[in-house]
């Protein structure tokens, strides 16, 4: 069932979620969110809020929650091609890789973040829950890091279910309390520890798993969870060339699906979250709280439920047990209402013969939760049979950052966002080799006004989410004296995917490609005309994203036209390459455009562009005219 909103209060709702204006100030997601708690627990949560305020994006925190995701979680997780799937399904099928991190679940990354909080809150012991038994290893792995005692409250069904982890939690230090009251699964466990909360609310950190509860939860566990789809939406821009049409997350509680789909909002992808739909569609027999809920307040938040008609919260089932919960996060309810994200649930025999495709086709033997994503995505690409072709070139719109006026940067940049598919972004340097007189200009007016790297990044921050993919371009030397660690960390941070450098040969690459990787971005190569065939290859084997294929043998700008040879240079760099290839330099108009994508994925237009610019035109009419989306 899906709580209804107006059309203009549910644009207004997704723009403030986009814009990350929500939760409001009382933890309102729309109408869902909020803090239904007793009395006793009211300082304390207010206690947590305070503590989320201060420490949560202060520099000192994220730098060392950062060094745990990167050091000891082992972030970023691969973004896996999956060969075998792709050709079954007929569309090309790309794995987000949890199960790759420390403890073997999306879990560690909200468990780690909150035990950090937790010392510096000064807390004595941390209790958590657990229903599949993976956020107790992952609070139990996490309470031991950063040397906190730990107890782990567990429905007594699924002790008896998920006995192996119980027995990880038991050799990390933790101990695992046994509930026996209510369903004796997940949300009794929650009920459990929320009443052990009362007895010490100064002394006790409670470390919530999931997107849900009162509020600052859904928001403290969606920011540390966000590192998911921030990762995957660099991977995705690097390995595959481009952002995927759909992505898919199960959904119990929430929280790896809101970690994985946050950062997406803004993104033109459709969006699916997978409930448990168990054996049937009656109340108790599935965990689909979305598709058949029903507005109300359970455990502390007012969120979509599976309740009765007189709000009594009913029981469950699940093959798994990480699904397997009468509510779901209030973001998500928002979500639903707003039609950003469509919930579809996945029967347990669905699941398991995903889980076993899944096995016999890549190698992976995956959780019973995430075999629920599996299910729906194989029923959706048999809907949508290769959906990615299309005939539409992307555009790639090459501005210099800071020109032509320094205090008009972000709104160029979000007009350009709405019409390019990737935008390439120069750093401006005093001695650009490769670029003619009209990207020379501007380097040296955006210079003469102060911009550089540190004041791009600035700027990038208050920008936001552009909902279009950033490429920075710059020369080597900018690179060096801002330090690789530095930039790449940086850079993640802002929202860039890639970089290209048009005056680092691959055989000096290294070091800066291995910076970039280190934090899930890509190096993008670029190749000439005279480039040898034995080199062509090794650079569009080495190139993330997409390859550079550079159109004349001269510099940006020139005005000679496309060569005569340039269709059989273009075929010539396809062939070779395994990721799109996008051509640029000497492009000018439509034709241009239209000559280029006969044989490349997408055409660069940088001096035409900026030359708009400089003469005060409006970028979007001309992107347009190029085939701008």
């Amino acid at each position: 069932m899906k709580s209804q909103l107006g059309a203009d209060e549910a644009r207004f709702l997704l723009e403030a979620q986009i814009n990350g204006e929500l939760p409001d100030e009382r933890g309102r997601f729309g109408p869902f969110g909020g803090r239904y708690v007793p009395e006793t627990l009211v300082p304390a949560f207010e206690r947590l809020e305070e503590g989320v305020r201060r420490y949560l994006h202060d520099r000192e925190f994220q730098h060392d929650y950062r060094r745990e995701l990167r050091e000891w979680v082992g972030r970023p997780t691969a973004l896996s091609h999956a060969p075998q799937l792709s050709e079954r399904w007929g569309t090309d099928v790309w794995l987000k890789r949890e199960d790759l991190a420390h403890t073997g679940a999306h879990k560690i990354n909200n468990a780690i973040g909150q035990a950090l909080l937790a010392k510096r809150l000064g807390a004595k012991r941390v209790i958590a829950e657990t229903g599949a038994g993976q956020h107790g290893v992952a609070s139990a792995a996490a309470c031991a890091r950063v040397g906190l005692p730990c107890s782990v409250y567990m429905g007594a069904v699924d002790i008896e279910r998920q006995a192996p982890n119980v027995d990880r939690m038991n050799r990390l230090g933790a101990e695992v309390v046994a509930v026996e009251t209510g369903d004796k699964t997940l949300r009794a466990a929650i009920d459990e520890a929320l009443r052990n909360w009362v007895t010490d609310p100064s002394g006790i950190y409670y470390l919530l798993g999931s997107a849900v509860g009162a509020h600052p939860y859904p928001y403290l566990v969606r920011e540390l969870q966000s590192v998911i789809g921030l990762e995957a939406r660099q991977q995705m821009i690097s390995q595959a060339g481009g952002l995927p049409d759909v992505v898919f997350a199960c959904v119990g509680g929430g929280s790896n699906a809101i970690g994985l789909f946050y950062p997406l909002l803004a993104d033109d992808i459709e969006l699916v979250g997978v409930e448990a739909g168990g054996t049937g569609d009656g109340l108790g027999e599935n965990a689909a709280t979305l598709a058949t809920g029903t507005p109300g307040v359970l455990q502390g938040s007012y969120t979509m439920i599976l309740q009765d008609g007189d709000g009594q919260v009913q029981e469950t089932h699940s093959i798994s047990a990480g699904l397997d919960y009468s509510g779901v996060g209030p973001e998500h309810a928002l979500l639903q209402a707003t039609g950003r994200v469509r919930y579809v649930s996945a029967s347990d025999d669905e699941s398991l013969a995903a889980l076993e495709e899944l096995c016999e086709t890549e190698g992976i033997l995956t959780a019973l939760e995430t075999s629920h994503a599996y299910a729906a995505a194989r029923k959706w690409s048999q809907e949508n049979p290769g959906k990615r072709d299309n005939n539409r070139p992307a555009l790639v719109p090459f501005i210099t950052a800071g020109y032509p006026e320094p205090g008009e940067f972000i709104n160029t940049l979000r007009a350009i966002a709405e019409v390019g598919d990737v935008i390439e972004l120069g750093i401006p340097f005093s001695d650009p080799m490769a670029d003619g007189m009209t990207i020379q200009r501007s380097s040296y007016v955006a210079l003469q006004e102060g911009v550089s790297l540190e004041w791009i990044f600035g700027e990038l921050e208050m920008a936001g989410v552009l909902g279009t993919p950033l490429v920075m371009m710059s020369y080597l030397n900018p690179l060096l004296a801002f330090g690789y660690e530095r930039l790449a960390e940086r850079a993640r941070a802002t929202g860039v995917c890639a970089f290209i450098v048009p005056d680092l040969p691959y055989e000096e690459c290294e070091e800066l490609r291995q910076a970039l990787e280190k934090e899930g971005l890509g190096l993008i190569q670029l190749v000439t005309p005279a480039t040898p065939r034995e080199r062509l290859k090794m650079l569009c084997d080495a190139s993330r994203g997409f390859v550079y294929a550079v159109t004349i043998t001269g510099i940006t700008g020139g005005d000679a036209g496309l060569p005569d040879d340039l269709a059989d240079y273009l075929d010539d760099v396809a062939s070779v390459a395994e990721i799109p290839v996008c051509a640029g330099f000497g492009i000018r108009g439509p034709d241009d455009v239209a000559n280029v994508a006969r044989h490349a994925a997408g055409a660069i237009v940088g001096s035409a562009l900026v030359e708009v610019l400089e003469e005060g035109r409006d970028p979007k009419a001309f992107l347009r005219t190029l085939g701008g989306k």
